[in-house]
């Protein structure tokens, strides 16, 4: 998933980057998706990012079905979220023209200037780090982050 989504926001910036520096910045992402636990003390649990980020690069309003289906999750699970995301004002129920018994999700202003600022943070973040590393070295730390994630696939198993 982030892997679109920090794709589609360089291309939103117009960024032109290597394709090493590409690959280090979803890996760090990736790996930063196996975090142990849950939120506490943050704005938004990861869940509740991932879900914002996915509805502001759609660019239109998305139903709980189609969120279920890309995130290969419960329809349980998304109405949580949802209803997370409403509580705080993040996100709003709009009618379905086209079918009405579900209803169309859109972020508001406030959750499209959280999200915007987690991704831009995120990239510059992500950008300092490989700058800082050199390209050596951040293909060394991109091949060891490939190898943590696959051993943390099997932590709890």
């Amino acid at each position: 998933m982030y892997n679109n989504l920090v794709m589609v926001f360089y291309k939103k910036k117009e960024r032109v980057i290597m394709k090493n520096k590409y690959d280090f910045a979803m890996n760090v992402a990736l790996f930063r998706t196996l975090k142990i636990g849950s939120c506490t003390n943050e704005a938004v649990c990861r869940s509740e990012m991932s879900f914002l980020v996915y509805m502001l690069y759609a660019k239109r309003e998305v139903t709980s079905i189609e969120l279920s289906h890309y995130f290969s999750c419960s329809k349980v699970f998304v109405s949580k979220i949802i209803n997370q995301l409403l509580e705080k004002k993040l996100v709003e129920k709009l009618d379905n023209k086209d079918d009405r018994r579900s209803f169309l999700i859109s972020v508001t202003e406030k959750g499209r200037k959280l999200t915007t600022d987690y991704v831009e943070g995120y990239v510059k973040e992500t950008d300092f780090l490989y700058e800082k590393l050199g390209e050596e070295k951040a293909q060394q730390f991109k091949e060891l982050l490939e190898e943590s994630r696959e051993i943390l696939k099997s932590y709890g198993k």
